[in-house]
Order: C-alpha cells, then structure tokens, then sequence
C-alpha cells in the first residue's frame, strides 16, 4: 500500500517537472496569455484549448473578461469568449491574435 502511494507521488513530481518544462510557446489549457481583441484592446485570456501546432498555425480558443464596462450583470463584468485564435506575427492584422504573457 505506501509503495502504491510513493508511486503515485512520484507520478504527480513528473507531471510537474514535464508542464515546468514546457515550452511558454505553446502554452497549455490554463495558462494566461495576452489576447488582442478587434478593436486592438490586450486582455488577459485563459486558454481554453490549444490546438496549435508549428508556426504560423499556432491557434488557440480562450476566454477573458469584457473590456465593456456596458457588459455587466449581478455576477461582475460579462466573460467572453474568442476562438480560432492565430498567434501575433509579423503578418496579423490589427487584432484577433495572442501572444505569451511575459
């Protein structure tokens, strides 16, 4: 029974060590990173999925808070949501793109 238990603690360390090691460029669900909207306004996101892969195609959803201070309710400020969201290049139009939180 504890070489089950110092199994699973070892187990749990290694998940750690490998989501510590994790390239920041390819973040993971829940991470932050900073999202542009299309009015060109950085939020804080929370990535919701990524479904990246090598650049330019690097693609996420995430989900931040409305920068709309009209888009309230008894709970705070409304949550949006954006998806299919490419990573910021030197090609990326005015908004709708991520880039890592520094």
């Amino acid at each position: 029974m504890l070489s089950d238990r110092i199994q699973a603690i070892k187990i749990q360390m290694k998940i750690k060590e490998v989501k510590e090691m994790s390239d920041p460029n390819r973040p993971q669900v829940g991470d932050v990173v900073i999202y542009t909207d299309e009015l060109g306004m950085e939020h804080d996101a929370l990535v919701t999925i990524y479904f990246g892969g090598e650049t330019p195609n690097m693609s996420l959803n995430c989900v931040y808070v409305s920068g709309d201070p009209d888009k309230s309710d008894p709970y705070g400020r409304q949550l949006e949501r954006a998806s299919s969201v490419s990573r910021q290049s030197g090609f990326t139009a005015h908004g709708r793109f991520w880039r890592p939180k520094e």
